[in-house]
């Protein structure tokens, strides 16, 4: 008799699952040299599930302004440290830490150390690309 635990079920709505692997993964490289490999693709859910990449120097904004969305951010370090400015509130995220807020606070983010930092980030409610 076949055991339902050995038994693979597809969704109803597959629409609603993303599933992504190295080899079919969308890689958003940008001017600063901060690059953001989507691991999910969520854009119609408004949401973005990346990990990120801060090689040393790169910020948020080349001018180093603050920005600002709709929705939430959160993020966990896996390996390096990145200064984080959220609102008035000025932090390193390091391996192993983890963060949320809102993203209308004004906010940006440096790589002040002398190696990458990577984390993986998910924002959601905000349109287009944080």
């Amino acid at each position: 008799m076949e055991n339902a635990r050995d038994r693979k079920i597809m969704p109803a709505v597959p629409t609603r699952i993303s599933t992504t692997n190295s080899e079919n993964r969308e890689i958003l490289s940008l001017d600063s040299g901060i690059t953001r490999e989507q691991l999910a693709n969520l854009q119609k859910s408004g949401g973005h599930f990346v990990e990120i990449v801060y090689p040393p120097g790169a910020q948020t904004n080349p001018d180093g302004e603050c920005t600002s969305h709709n929705g939430y951010e959160y993020g966990y370090a896996l390996e390096g440290d990145l200064e984080m400015t959220i609102g008035d509130f000025v932090f390193t995220l390091t391996k192993s830490h983890s963060f949320g807020f809102d993203g209308s606070i004004p906010h940006t983010f440096k790589n002040k150390g002398t190696t990458d930092f990577r984390g993986v980030w998910f924002v959601h409610d905000c349109p287009g690309r944080h």
